[in-house]
């Protein structure tokens, strides 16, 4: 589509989208671009019945690269790239908006079925889903904006862990002292979506308790980034970045965190970004226990808590959080 208005009014379907859409009632409205590609002509309403001969000219303009749907019904397309995020990283007809709903979309479902069933198979969708994710910002560093839509959304667990992984995703790509490579930006994504693994081991009870935890539920939930580790070790993952952020995350450079109170030099970096994104992912979400906190005011309240936070990298989440 070269007229800029029609770009963003409509969207280019592509054969590997329209073959997975219905074909005896159309799922949206189908529209024909012109030769000149500036006027569109509505061949089909949603909802029509398509008659053999007006599917094969639907298709036709399809396989011609003039068949568009309106971007009102992006649910519909959405729902198909989900299933295979993957996609989206050929189809250069998309938004950026687009894109990060069916990436969010996609890792939602892929991380939900690995936390139900945490089974090899359901590992490698979430890593392919991460992997997907970090192309796409590699393809084009100013796409880190847009991952600022992840934020803030819900406490529950997936959102959660989505949550962090675009703050900590975020904070590097905006981090001044070093430029992250795309294999350690993937390994990196994988340790902060799965950082709060453990806590599919803690009664859901104890987890959404409003009042103060018993000392055994506490005891629960300070164990879970072992536990997270430790079912990582069943699914034969070996990566220590990845262990790093899942063990490390509650632990702070004044040795005050757990479960094993490290401090210093001793406290690795992933485990320094991850603790500062997983802080930053719970203070702007609403919790049973306390209210969200606007996203400006939490990032510089952990930019000023030197103490607990790795500075320069708390440095970093304040950059990409004020970003335009």
């Amino acid at each position: 589509m070269s007229d800029t208005p029609l770009r963003f009014e409509f969207y280019q379907l592509g054969k590997p989208v329209f073959e997975r859409l219905q074909k005896v009632r159309a799922p949206l409205a189908y529209y024909l671009l012109d030769e000149q590609g500036r006027r569109v002509v509505k061949l089909a309403d949603k909802g029509d019945f398509l008659p053999r001969d007006l599917y094969l000219e639907i298709s036709a303009a399809c396989a011609a690269s003039r068949l568009l749907v309106s971007r009102d019904d992006r649910d519909v397309y959405v729902e198909i790239f989900s299933k295979r995020p993957e996609m989206v990283l050929a189809d250069p007809h998309l938004l950026p908006e687009e894109v990060v709903l069916i990436l969010h979309q996609g890792l939602s479902t892929a991380l939900s079925d690995l936390f139900s069933q945490p089974l090899a198979e359901n590992l490698a969708t979430v890593e392919r889903d991460v992997k997907t994710v970090v192309e796409w910002l590699i393809q084009d560093t100013d796409h880190a904006r847009f991952l600022k839509g992840w934020l803030g959304r819900d406490a529950s667990l997936v959102p959660h862990c989505i949550a962090a992984m675009a703050a900590g995703l975020g904070l590097s790509l905006a981090d001044r002292s070093q430029v992250p490579h795309r294999e350690e930006l993937e390994r990196l994504a994988l340790g902060l979506v799965l950082h709060d693994l453990g806590l599919t081991k803690v009664p859901g009870f104890i987890l959404g308790k409003q009042g103060p935890l018993r000392m055994a539920e506490m005891e629960s939930v300070r164990q879970h980034p072992l536990t997270g580790a430790k079912i990582l070790r069943g699914l034969g993952v070996e990566d220590p970045v990845v262990f790093q952020c899942v063990i490390d995350h509650h632990e702070r450079v004044d040795g005050s965190g757990y479960p094993r109170g490290v401090s210093g030099e001793r406290l690795t970096r992933a485990g320094r970004l991850a603790g500062l994104a997983d802080s930053f992912a719970a203070m702007t979400t609403e919790r049973p226990y306390a209210a969200a906190v606007p996203t400006g005011e939490a990032v510089h309240m952990l930019a000023r808590d030197q103490a607990r936070y790795d500075r320069l990298l708390a440095r970093a989440l304040v950059r990409f959080v004020l970003m335009d």
